[in-house]
């Protein structure tokens, strides 16, 4: 019976050292991060109304930051009115499966992330 190697990358077979970040590649995670992004200034920004009917459960605020991800909102959550950034793919972006993969992943990613300087993925 096999067992894997706790100090190797599953994905890619890198060493991992043991000061990661809850074991985490950081090979995998930079590769990740540094994909190649559209420029944001090609990227149309949504509809404020749209992005309220598809978060109903948030009351969005205002735009606060954008980037080669997509856009960034000031917003609540309607349930307990905690102030939160909403992170919004593109509809342009969103057609792209590979794109739409890599927002994903970064989400997925991140969300295993658990430190003070780092924000928390919620939803």
């Amino acid at each position: 019976m096999s067992t894997s190697d706790p100090s190797k990358c599953p994905t890619c077979g890198s060493s991992i050292p043991a000061s990661a970040p809850q074991g985490l590649c950081p090979t995998c995670l930079l590769k990740g991060a540094t994909t190649p992004a559209p420029s944001p200034s090609v990227l149309k920004e949504p509809d404020l109304d749209e992005l309220k009917a598809a978060f109903a459960d948030y009351t969005i605020h205002e735009m606060i930051g954008r980037g080669g991800m997509g856009f960034v909102y000031r917003a609540s959550r309607n349930s307990d009115s905690m102030t939160v950034a909403l992170k919004v793919l593109p509809k342009e972006l969103g057609a792209d499966p590979n794109f739409a993969e890599r927002f994903d992943r970064e989400g997925k990613t991140l969300s295993h992330l658990k430190h003070p300087n780092i924000v928390a993925i919620h939803d």
